[in-house]
């Protein structure tokens, strides 16, 4: 993303190429260069959030991929490993993954929290009011149901520790039960 600057036209931000030509048509009321990860994470990939009237989007030089500003947020720290080209959105209160070489939804905004860490590729643990499940965002179906407290990974990522109340029992990735709660 080195190869860009960002202008300002009547109080709007544009992003320009070396060659002075704006590098997407429209003008923004702030461009921010982002990458997703975190510093300490090596593969990061580069993107500029868009935003405009409080909405966000995102414009990838590397691909050409945008996404006009129309989520209530848009969050470059989220997957590292699993997901490292993807950032979360929320759109209405849920949260939904796009990936930021293609500009196309991973998983539209289905839930109001999404986690992917110890996880194998393509699961995610999804909350909505309280309630916890596993869903495959590959196959977009809900493996374990929303009918947990909490939801874990334990070291090894074998099996998922599943509390109801006070209560913790072991379940599997499709969900059935290896040790009742």
């Amino acid at each position: 993303a080195d190869s860009f600057f960002l202008g300002d036209t009547a109080g709007r931000e544009v992003l320009l190429s070396v060659t002075g030509k704006k590098a997407i048509p429209e003008s923004y009321d702030d461009i921010v260069p982002e990458k997703t990860g975190c510093d300490c994470d090596s593969i990061a990939h580069p993107y500029f959030k868009l935003v405009s009237g409080g909405r966000y989007g995102m414009y990838n030089p590397l691909t050409g991929a945008f996404a006009a500003p129309g989520y209530d947020d848009l969050d470059n720290f989220m997957f590292g490993l699993p997901l490292p080209h993807c950032v979360k959105i929320k759109q209405g209160g849920l949260t939904g993954v796009l990936d930021i070489h293609t500009a196309h939804l991973v998983m539209a905004p289905l839930f109001h929290s999404i986690a992917t860490e110890g996880l194998p590729p393509g699961m995610m643990i999804v909350g909505n009011d309280g309630k916890y499940g596993l869903y495959d965002y590959a196959a977009k179906k809900l493996l374990v149901p929303l009918a947990y407290d909490h939801i874990s990974v334990p070291g090894g990522g074998r099996v998922l520790i599943a509390r109801k109340g006070e209560k913790k029992g072991l379940i599997d990735y499709s969900g059935n039960v290896i040790c009742p709660i």
